[in-house]
């Protein structure tokens, strides 16, 4: 037993250091650069961005999104370490993600692995960006199902003592609704996992009405503390407001990561479903929340590819619970331990290569602005050092440019989709307008106040004013590259 436990000590430590070196990828986010202005701000002022000051479109606009303790924490490490440093964080939290994983998940070890594999490699589309607010939330998620359904739990103190597991899942709620906006999981995790325990008490003959009634208090202080607690943020209830908006805004037709996932991933999405609600009736496992969730998150998932971590997360881990049912004999499991050593051992060269990358790319700059997930305009944004005023910009550099350029205002970047002007159109959408010159777009620029226009080279608006010529619309040429062009208001 003791070897046996060693062994085990010694793969879940192989595990970590190859997913820390797996995991340490170069900082993409696009978003970055008002997320890090956002936590410099109360390092250095004490102030919180309740409202929309880095935009001169709907300026002062009350956003109810709470990402301070990532801002706060994002700004910290980068002043200090740079874009390693935010690598290095995002290294750790990856690793931290799956090794829950890896804990909650039944059945050997090997197949364990290979589960932590495939939803890595299934889930690249939101995993290949790096380190963002939404890994953040994708932790706080696993522990709370951790908390919630983790393997020792039942011989635990967690488990047994009710008003501490209340507490901590109390204190993750807070951390949670002041980091991420997906905060509205813990309470819809709860909402599942307290209708089937008060199904298993109704159904229970076997307990006495004063047993009930003590679970019944249990499991409603257990979804409803934690719950109240996630109002205990600047915004309160707006939060949960925000969050309504955005699931009632077309994000599929603005941001990338919004869109539905390739078809093959639908596909296997629907057949992975099938499979384990097929394998739950066989073997008539008895009621289980997980099964909501596998529903809900799968019907996320199709509609948008930001979901697919969580609902294979959910999938990969009902499947092991399956696997359980199958015979393997201690020989059988010896064996793949030993596989699975060997696995971990061969994975740690494999790759190592990524830290010569990420260190390569971290260290520049320009790396940041050629090779990012887009081109950034960084050539175009020291020619604007010196400028102040109102800056028409690409909505997918927004954030860039609320970070380099702070004496200016910005048009739009990707706070923004879900806001509404006073027409109920979205500041993408008026971007959009703008952008391709339909019709009206210089009135829109004049009305806003425009003072610079910093767009993309070979733009519908750029083409425009080239073909019959910017002074003619009151604008003048002062800068072009290969990317960017920059006009300034006649």
């Amino acid at each position: 037993m003791e070897l046996k436990a060693q062994v085990a000590k010694i793969i879940i430590i192989l595990l970590a250091f190859n997913l820390l070196i797996a995991f340490f990828l170069p900082v993409k986010d696009t978003d970055f650069g008002w997320h890090y202005r956002c936590g410099e701000e109360f390092i250095t002022q004490g102030k919180l961005c309740l409202q929309n000051e880095y935009a001169y479109f709907l300026p002062d606009y009350k956003w109810a999104n709470p990402n301070f303790i990532y801002d706060i924490s994002l700004a910290k490490v980068f002043d200090h370490f740079g874009f390693v440093g935010v690598s290095i964080l995002g290294s750790v939290i990856f690793t931290a993600i799956l090794l829950l994983f890896f804990l909650i998940l039944r059945g050997p070890y090997l197949l364990r692995v290979i589960a932590i594999f495939l939803v890595s490699v299934l889930s690249l589309s939101v995993f290949s960006l790096g380190y963002r607010s939404q890994i953040l939330g994708l932790l706080f998620v696993m522990v709370e199902l951790f908390i919630l359904k983790g393997p020792t739990l039942e011989r635990s103190v967690l488990y047994k003592d009710g008003p501490f597991r209340i507490a901590v899942l109390a204190a993750l709620f807070l951390f949670w609704s002041n980091s991420h906006p997906s905060f509205f999981l813990g309470p819809l995790f709860l909402v599942c996992f307290t209708i089937e325990k008060l199904v298993r008490l109704y159904l229970d003959k076997s307990r006495s009405n004063q047993g009930k009634t003590q679970s019944l208090i249990f499991h409603s202080a257990l979804f409803l503390i934690p719950t109240l607690v996630t109002l205990i943020n600047p915004f309160g209830l707006r939060i949960y407001q925000e969050v309504l908006q955005h699931l009632q805004s077309p994000l599929n037709q603005m941001i990338a990561e919004w869109v539905a996932p390739d078809w093959w991933q639908v596909i296997l999405i629907i057949m992975i479903t099938a499979v384990v609600i097929g394998a739950v009736a066989i073997k008539k496992i008895t009621l289980d929340f997980r099964l909501a969730l596998l529903l809900i998150f799968a019907c996320f998932a199709i509609l948008a590819r930001r979901n697919l971590a969580l609902y294979y997360i959910i999938a990969f881990w009902l499947l092991s619970e399956l696997l359980i049912f199958l015979a393997i004999t201690e020989k059988t499991k010896r064996i793949l331990q030993i596989i699975t050593l060997i696995t971990l051992i061969v994975g740690i060269p494999i790759f190592t290569s990524q830290i010569s990358k990420t260190l390569a790319f971290d260290a520049s700059f320009s790396n940041y602005c050629q090779n990012g997930q887009i081109r950034l305009p960084c050539q175009a944004v020291n020619k604007l050092k010196d400028k102040s005023g109102n800056l028409f910009n690409m909505y997918e550099q927004g954030g860039f440019l609320i970070w380099q350029l702070p004496q200016m205002k910005i048009f739009a970047d990707g706070r923004m989709p879900a806001w509404k002007d006073e027409n109920g159109k979205s500041p993408y959408q008026v971007y959009l307008e703008i952008i391709q010159a339909q019709s009206g777009w210089n009135e829109q620029l004049k009305r806003y106040g425009t003072n610079y226009l910093l767009i993309n080279n070979g733009t519908f608006l750029d083409l425009l004013l080239q073909e019959k010529g910017a002074p003619n619309f009151g604008w003048q040429q002062e800068y072009r590259d290969q990317l960017s062009v920059i006009y300034r208001k006649m």
